[in-house]
């Protein structure tokens, strides 16, 4: 109950917009529950970020496994591997709808906090592992560097989406005044995901990047 509650505060407000005393005034619980279970806000922020996290990464290690379990000589498709990672966020069942927020707003607290890395370690290393080994068989004239960049975008571009539709329209005023508003629709969300994949299968399926740093001189 204290963690439900304390989610949808969160989801709706962030993490400085509440505070334990919000929360348990809102559980219907005493004033000191929060400390008691949890020790401080920051724990409790992170076993709700945890409850969610875990079991979204565990069904992405699933996908990632049938990819990599394959015969090596068998390369695998690019967009087999950005669904690996991306379709099962929208998966989540519905009754877990703040979990995408609460995903994206403790990541980028983290992000934000260079000396809490080693948390987001923690949690992604054993599947950023396998996404980075599945993009390698995917396309193996990709360098390490490239490899590594290619996750990093990855990781963007989805703890962006993860905000949710409604926080995503941040479409330059002018824009909007021009051509008008983006009205949601029944589809929006298979559309985004849908969207997020082919993008994301495009960025990763692009050549190798070369360095536009000056040629030494006699080379062109």
């Amino acid at each position: 109950m204290l963690l439900d509650v304390a989610e949808r505060l969160f989801a709706s407000n962030g993490y400085f917009g509440v505070s334990t005393r919000d929360i348990c005034s809102a559980a219907g619980v005493n004033p000191a529950a929060v400390n008691y279970h949890f020790g401080t806000k920051e724990k409790l922020y992170e076993s709700i970020f945890v409850r969610r996290i875990v079991p979204l990464n565990e069904a992405r290690r699933a996908l990632f496994q049938k990819i990599l379990s394959a015969p090596q000589s068998e390369r695998p498709a690019v967009r087999a591997v950005a669904e690996a990672w991306i379709r099962p966020l929208f998966e989540i069942p519905r009754s877990h709808a703040t979990a995408p927020i609460i995903i994206m707003r403790f990541i980028g607290q983290v992000l934000s906090t260079p000396q809490h890395n080693e948390r987001l370690i923690e949690y992604y290393d054993e599947v950023g592992g396998d996404f980075m080994e599945a993009l390698k068989r995917a396309m193996p004239e990709l360098s390490k560097d490239e490899i590594f960049w290619r996750y990093n975008y990855i990781i963007g571009s989805i703890v962006f989406t993860e905000g949710g539709m409604a926080r995503n329209a941040r479409l330059p005023r002018s824009y909007m005044d021009h051509m008008g508003a983006i009205e949601p629709s029944e589809s929006a969300e298979a559309d985004a995901m849908e969207r997020l994949i082919q993008f994301v299968t495009s960025g990763l399926s692009s050549p190798s990047f070369r360095s536009a740093a000056p040629s030494p001189e006699g080379e062109v």
